[in-house]
This record gives structure tokens, sequence and C-alpha cells, in this order.
């Protein structure tokens, strides 16, 4: 019992998560393509998520090539 609780509250976070990243997508394309409908604070809180999700990607080790 103790086991399928624990599964369903995993499933439960999962999904929630996986949905919040969905809008959170739908979002960026959104604001993407209504650039000029932004105000100033909306255009910098998007510039300040770009530079975050490029230094993330700067700083993730690279794969090692395995074709030795």
């Amino acid at each position: 019992m103790t086991g399928f609780v624990c599964g369903v509250a995993g499933s439960y976070l999962f999904e929630k998560m996986r949905l919040s990243r969905n809008e959170s997508y739908t979002d960026l394309l959104w604001k993407l393509e209504h650039l000029d409908s932004l105000n100033d604070d909306q255009i910098q809180q998007l510039q300040k998520k770009a530079a975050a999700h490029k230094m993330q990607k700067e700083n993730q080790i690279p794969k090692q090539d395995q074709r030795h």
C-alpha cells in the first residue's frame, strides 16, 4: 500500500512539472510572437530568462566523443 501511495504521489508531481513546463514554453512562444505589444518590464524579464538559459547551457559539461 505504501508503494502505491508513493507511486501516485510521484506520478502527480511529475505530471504537474510537465504541465508547468509546457505552459512556460507556450508563454514564451506567445511573448516572442508579440514582442511589439510587450512593455519594457516584460521585455527585460524575457531578456533575463534568455541570459539565464544561455548561462545554464554554457555551464553544462559537454559529452565526450565516444568514437575512439
